[in-house]
């Protein structure tokens, strides 16, 4: 009998996004990444697009798209992210889909995915509809076909989810062997399954998982299970099997039994992330093992929806209800202290996830009857309109999120012509329901403490919608959403004392998050001191347009005036501003923002201000910036981490730029003498030494403006010489982008037309990086030069051979760590 191979990766990221900005903020722990999505996506989501399979010498023989080759999943969050943030890795993964669609006769290796991951038994049935047309929504709205399965988040499974798959038109599902409980053959002469014979009990993963299985639902529907292979499995996310590809083939041609009588389907199961992120070089792995099992004929690479069409189920299988794969108790994982855990802490317990899951369920509740209550005035059908909503929400990470596209939403769902206010509003009901649906994501029950980062960013999500609810009904239940939260947070008691419970940390993470209309505009303001700010500055989930703007300085003292409108690109609401920004110098910013005073007071108090700052005192300035715009004042703690950072670099490079004449004075003047220190082996000086670092950082910023032209890579070679003499590190990160950039782009001319001067010219960038001892991330080089090589095989039938160039390719090839074999 023929045998069937299919290796699934679930894909998925929490989302990380602050949830007033649409951004994720600078993540420390996941340095030197700027967060963990990028990290992640380097380490996995990124290789596995381009994966090599190398000789023993390392050198590249093949790179494969390994998304081609598996079945796979991406949850919707973490697509949005890569579409934004990696486009090029993006449209890989849905490349690999059209691949597999013409390779796999017309069945695409991806699934979709209940939305946003939560646990679905624990949901209502609404919600349980919500996540998955949200999740079959985005995946058409990305890979342009219907999705044939779907990824159950953590495999939690229940029939009454089952049930809402099988009615929304999925055909099949994955879970764990232990979830199966007994099986019976489906009778040939019936499609219900009611007279199939004796139950076969099949609990404690007795189940065969290499074929699938039929689960009967109410109202004559039913869905296809696949139950992956558990201890193949469990090796390949646990057991470092990934760490020899040979192991991995012959782990995988052991689960194959000559004793069995169909077509087998061996199939395996983990967080994608394991092919790369958890073990390294598992893309390599999974390159390498799935081109042996094609060469050796071991088995016939397939997808779960080319197999079921070629194989439909003969057995129909009952199930263990509200059991998931990663939590022996079955759901408690996510709502109690079941004793399931990540591990590394001993000694600490996760009493706080019950009070976590009720706070957040009674919130949730509290929101459905705001939604249902003010939705109507606006909403024909409100919780049809929620469905619809991920049109929406797509549009908006598109890009695409105009007047247009809100007006053809409405068209279908506003309960009369709605003004702009009446728009609004149930922009801000959705928007707290899409906010209601994220805060259960599963991550935040999953780990070890409520103060942890996945526990800390649901509560965001939380705030969020709390925030949203009092805008929409702040004299009614909106306003008192988060205190029935906060209540319910101070019995989740985290493990470190020092954070205490979960309204503690609610105050310490989430409010310092919240991000209003006034505090963007200081944000924008202080930033305009040392940036020129165009007319339409996009800032994270809003708009800037400057209406007006002035600054004026005197000596260290600078003061910018201005006022703009600022529009939110999720509920399109518009509020105009106006803002004071005054800089003493150094760290000292005073700013105040306040509600637009019409034309003639706004250029009245512009005039007063200006007034005050050249003939005033400095108090004067400030008590009028106040008494102007209001008594809330922000400073550089109010900007967010990263912006901070980038300020504060700024205002350093600033107050020594006055220096830099002296500094270079110094350095010049002493030079001989030092040179003969140094000759003599006599210690340096450590003032001379640091004046010295400070002229060469100064003069490679200055080169680096000039990139990426050659005489700049000259100069910059000749500083970072000059460097090394005094045995002085620089910063080099900027010059080693954009030499990557420059190298990047000559190799793709060299792919697009074969040239001697492109070759000539991706030589001469590897010899400078080499010179510079710079270190070049050549991954992407090394893609393009495979393809190099692929189009001169297509391309040189025939034609006569340029020995000399083809001498310049192999001495490429060998930079790029590629085999290469001459023609003949």
């Amino acid at each position: 009998m023929k045998r069937y191979l299919c290796i699934h990766g679930h894909f998925y990221q929490p989302p990380r996004e602050n949830p007033w900005l649409d951004e994720i903020e600078l993540q420390d722990s996941a340095t030197p990444y700027h967060d963990w999505n990028e990290r992640i996506s380097a380490e996995c989501y990124l290789p596995n697009t381009a994966a090599r399979i190398v000789d023993h010498e390392n050198r590249i023989l093949e790179i494969v798209n390994n998304y081609s080759k598996i079945s796979f999943n991406f949850g919707p969050t973490l697509l949005s992210w890569l579409e934004r943030a990696h486009p090029n890795v993006y449209r890989r993964i849905l490349e690999a889909d059209q691949i597999s669609l013409r390779e796999r006769g017309g069945h695409g290796n991806a699934l979709a995915q209940a939305y946003n991951h939560i646990i679905m038994p624990l949901a209502s049935r609404r919600d349980k509809v919500t996540q998955v047309r949200w999740g079959i929504s985005d995946f058409e709205s990305r890979f342009r076909r219907k999705p044939e399965g779907m990824w159950l988040p953590e495999t939690a499974v229940d029939l009454e989810s089952l049930q809402v798959l099988a009615e929304e038109g999925i055909r099949f599902t994955l879970l764990a062997p232990h979830q199966a409980k007994r099986i019976r053959p489906i009778p040939t002469d019936s499609a219900e399954g009611d007279s199939g014979g004796e139950w076969e009990e099949v609990g404690g993963m007795k189940i065969d998982p290499t074929r699938p299985y039929r689960c009967f639902l109410s109202d004559g529907l039913f869905i296809d299970l696949f139950f992956y292979d558990g201890p193949i499995s469990h090796a390949v996310a646990f057991d470092r099997l990934l760490g020899s590809g040979e192991t991995f083939v012959e782990r995988l041609r052991g689960g194959f039994s000559d004793a069995r009588e169909w077509p087998q389907l061996l199939h395996i199961a983990t967080d994608g992330e394991s092919y790369g992120h958890h073990f390294a070089h598992g893309d390599m792995a999974l390159a390498y093992s799935l081109q042996e099992i094609e060469r050796q004929e071991i088995a016939e690479l397939t997808n779960y929806g080319e197999y079921l069409s070629k194989n439909p189920p003969t057995y129909e299988v009952d199930l263990f209800e509200k059991t998931s794969w990663s939590c022996f108790h079955g759901v408690e994982r996510w709502r109690s202290n079941c004793g399931c855990h990540s591990g590394g802490n001993p000694g600490w317990n996760q009493q706080w996830r019950q009070p976590l899951r009720e706070g957040l369920d009674a919130m949730k509740k509290s929101l459905d009857l705001i939604f249902e209550g003010k939705g109507v005035k606006w909403l024909k059908d409100p919780w049809q309109a929620r469905d619809h909503y991920i049109t929406l929400i797509r549009k908006r990470e598109e890009g695409a999120l105009t007047w247009e596209a809100t007006e053809a939403f409405f068209s279908k769902h506003q309960s009369h012509r709605l003004n702009l206010l009446e728009r609004e509003q149930a922009l801000k009901l959705l928007e707290m329901q899409r906010n209601g649906q994220l805060m259960f994501t599963s991550c935040a029950w999953f780990f070890d403490d409520i103060s942890g980062i996945e526990a800390t960013q649901i509560l965001k999500y939380a705030g969020r919608a709390a925030q949203l609810a009092k805008e929409i009904d702040a004299s009614g239940l909106g306003g008192k959403v988060e205190g029935l939260l906060l209540e319910r947070l101070k019995e989740a008691k985290s493990n470190l004392p020092e954070l205490g419970d979960g309204a503690l940390i609610y105050q310490r993470f989430v409010k310092g998050a919240v991000v209003d209309a006034e505090r963007v505009i200081a944000h924008f303001a202080i930033a305009s001191l040392f940036e020129e700010q165009p007319y339409g500055t996009p800032l994270y989930s809003y708009q800037i347009d400057l209406q007006d703007y002035q600054k004026v300085t005197d000596g260290t003292l600078t003061l910018a005036i201005g006022r703009a409108h600022i529009t939110s690109k999720i509920t399109l609401g518009i509020e105009e501003a106006i803002f004071g920004v005054l800089h003493f110098g150094g760290h000292d910013f005073h700013c105040a923002v306040g509600a637009m005073l019409g034309i003639e007071g706004y250029e009245r108090m512009k005039s007063d201000l200006i007034d005050k700052f050249h003939h005033g005192s400095q108090a004067d300035v400030v008590r009028g910036l106040y008494q102007s715009l209001g008594e809330r004042s922000f400073s550089l703690k109010d900007l967010l981490i990263e912006v901070r950072r980038k300020v504060l670099s700024q205002v350093s490079q600033t107050l020594f730029r006055q220096y830099e004449t002296i500094w270079r004075q110094i350095y010049l003047d002493h030079q001989r003498f030092m040179l003969y220190l140094q000759s003599t082996q006599a210690k340096l000086l450590k003032t001379y030494l640091a004046t010295a670092e400070q002229v060469l950082h100064h003069d490679l910023r200055e080169e680096i403006a000039l990139l990426p032209h050659h005489p700049a890579f000259d100069r910059i070679l000749r500083i970072l010489d000059e460097a090394k003499k005094w045995g002085i590190e620089l910063e080099v990160d900027e010059v080693e982008r954009s030499l990557q950039s420059l190298l990047e782009e000559q190799m793709e001319r060299l792919v697009q037309t074969g040239s001697r001067e492109a070759l000539e010219e991706t030589s001469y960038l590897l010899n400078i990086a080499d010179r510079g001892n710079l270190h070049i991330d050549l991954w992407e080089t090394q893609n393009r030069f495979h393809l190099f090589v692929l189009h001169r095989k297509t391309q040189r039938q025939g034609k006569p051979l340029d020995h000399s160039f083809l001498e310049n390719v192999a001495k490429l090839a060998g930079r790029l760590s590629h085999h290469w074999s001459n023609p003949t």
